[in-house]
């Protein structure tokens, strides 16, 4: 493994806890009008931001700092037009879409969400300042999103962004286990890591950390500590099933029964979005766009048939993705990815 990718291992699990006080972005929140009812509108303003440790094994950046992927989206609260950032705002508005959001009965469908308070908890501490007045989380913003591109006849790649940001944004938001990751000391968290080997022989901090968690996930007894770190890597990188076939031993460990009904609930709707974006995946293969090579979008399509849990699906799109053409550092991330299929079984009873 690289200098390269053993700093950036390091700092993705550093990442984890220094999370809200190293990595904070810069920017401000403006007022901005709708464009379509000129309803006062709250909006992050970003001027840069860390993305700390890399690209995930999906493709998408990982969390560090004032991600954009959970502060930028923009929904407006009174005609639920919505948008990519602030940037997309000067854009003009198709008329079919205006008259569809001003209608009285409108097509749109505003999914069911805990409204986000200035001093709740799905506020992260690594977006503390540069989270806009909008109550309605980021996945939200981008489920719409994706209902008004479909309803405009945008492109299937649009859409795909559109729901594989959604699916991030659960991750990210939708974690249960981060307030009891957060509350950690550093002697803790390194006690919890202790006698872990996180070296691999690739550049993909994203598996280094599933594989630390599935490495702790193989003790005999669990440390509470060690439950709140491993839980919360396999769900911060979206290991769905590892984390289903864990869960008990983690929730036991940790003692708060109660995180169970809001981890299945976050697992579950994570996998609708997953979902949604297997599907533009499947229908962008029917006919590839310039921006991506055949070969990404079948591996994109490997990564989400694994995390629906779909195994030998994911196996087949794999092999497919290294028949074609891929940079060097993904062919080695598709022969490698593979491995994360076999699934955490749970240790022997504590």
């Amino acid at each position: 493994m690289s200098t390269h990718g053993r700093i950036a291992t390091l700092i993705g699990f550093l990442t984890l806890f220094l999370v809200s006080s190293g990595l904070a972005g810069t920017g401000e929140i403006r007022d901005r009008k709708c464009p379509v009812c000129e309803e006062s509108l709250s909006v992050t303003v970003l001027f840069s931001s860390n993305n700390a440790g890399g690209a995930d094994p999906d493709l998408m950046r990982r969390a560090g700092g004032a991600f954009p992927l959970i502060v930028e989206p923009i929904l407006c609260s009174k005609c639920h037009f919505a948008t990519w950032s602030v940037s997309s705002l000067d854009e003009p508005v198709p008329e079919k879409l205006k008259t569809a959001l001003l209608a009285q009965e409108s097509p749109f469908v505003v999914p069911e969400f805990v409204p986000i308070v200035p001093s709740g908890p799905l506020r992260g501490p690594y977006t503390e300042g540069l989270d806009s007045k909008q109550t309605s989380p980021a996945w939200v913003r981008y489920d719409l999103l994706a209902q008004q591109l479909s309803f405009t006849g945008e492109s299937a790649w649009l859409r795909y962004q559109a729901a594989h940001n959604a699916a991030w944004a659960v991750r990210l938001r939708e974690n249960p286990l981060q307030e009891f990751l957060f509350d950690m000391t550093r002697e803790q968290f390194n006690e919890a890591l202790k006698g872990i080997d996180i070296k691999k022989e690739r550049d993909n901090p994203a598996a280094d950390q599933i594989d630390a968690a599935r490495k702790i996930l193989k003790n005999d007894a669990l440390t509470k500590d060690q439950a709140v770190v491993a839980g919360f890597l396999l769900r911060t990188h979206g290991e769905l099933t590892d984390l289903e076939e864990a869960w008990p031993r983690i929730v036991k460990a940790i003692g708060e029964e109660h995180l169970t009904s809001k981890v299945q609930k976050s697992i579950a709707l994570e996998r609708v979005y997953l979902g949604k974006a297997l599907a533009c995946v499947e229908e962008l293969l029917l006919d590839p766009p310039e921006q991506v090579q055949p070969g990404v979008l079948h591996y994109l399509k490997g990564e989400f048939h694994r995390r629906l849990n779909q195994p030998a699906e994911a196996r087949e799109a794999y092999a497919k993705a290294l028949e074609g053409e891929l940079p060097d550092w993904l062919k080695d991330w598709a022969k490698g990815q593979p491995e994360l299929l076999s699934v955490v079984k749970p240790g022997p009873p504590e």
